[in-house]
């Protein structure tokens, strides 16, 4: 990541964050995605009810038990 000059004093209050630094911007960004990408997993899940999606608990459970090996909550 370069350093990005910071914008002007006229345009440091008007300057988006994508004008200001767009790589910040670009990550947060991802970040959205990624977050609304889990949301429509869990809207799935709820909308099948008691029934379940078998595929979707098995990959998010696969995901969520990688996660807890990489990033151990009690190491």
């Amino acid at each position: 990541m370069t350093a990005k000059p910071a914008p002007t004093a006229n345009r440091f209050f008007t300057a988006t964050l994508a004008e200001a630094d767009p790589e910040v911007a670009a990550a947060i960004g991802r970040e959205l995605k990624r977050q609304q990408d889990q949301v429509e997993v869990l809207d799935g899940l709820v909308a099948n009810g008691d029934g379940g999606n078998g595929a979707v608990e098995t990959a998010v459970k696969q995901r969520v038990r990688a996660l807890c090996q990489r990033f151990p909550v009690y190491p």
